[in-house]
């Protein structure tokens, strides 16, 4: 099914099938895009609704879930794609990064509204682009 849904220009390329895979960009785009709010919403309720203080915790949670989601797609009924190994210390600085973004979003998320944190989320690009060019 993800293979299907998501396949990649290559492989469209290669059927030459184009009219029938021109639903596949829009829809992993509204996959993201519908994943990515419900998360948020689910947070916020937890913080807010359950009083949940710890957002580090929660934060560790979701990369669990994406490890065991990233297992899944790797695995032969689907192999959406190729596990390789990476060298650990070119990859560490990035994964650093990355964890830092998420827990520095979870704690905003907690202690600011999700319209306060949308906004914040979307200014994000603009600001770094006026950063770069100042």
């Amino acid at each position: 099914f993800f293979s299907d849904l998501f396949c990649n220009s290559t492989t469209m390329l290669s059927t030459g099938s184009k009219k029938s895979t021109q639903w596949q960009t829009p829809a992993a785009m509204a996959l993201n895009f519908l994943s990515a709010v419900g998360i948020i919403f689910v947070n916020k309720i937890i913080f807010k609704e359950y009083d949940f203080q710890y957002a580090t915790f929660l934060t560790a949670c979701h990369f669990v879930m994406t490890w065991f989601g990233l297992i899944l797609l790797s695995l032969k009924p689907i192999s959406y794609f190729q596990v390789r190994p990476v060298n650990i210390k070119e990859v560490i600085p990035i994964c650093l990064a990355f964890c830092g973004f998420v827990i520095f979003n979870n704690l905003s998320l907690q202690t600011n509204s999700v319209g306060f944190y949308q906004l914040m989320k979307v200014m994000t690009t603009p600001v770094v682009g006026i950063l770069q060019f100042s």
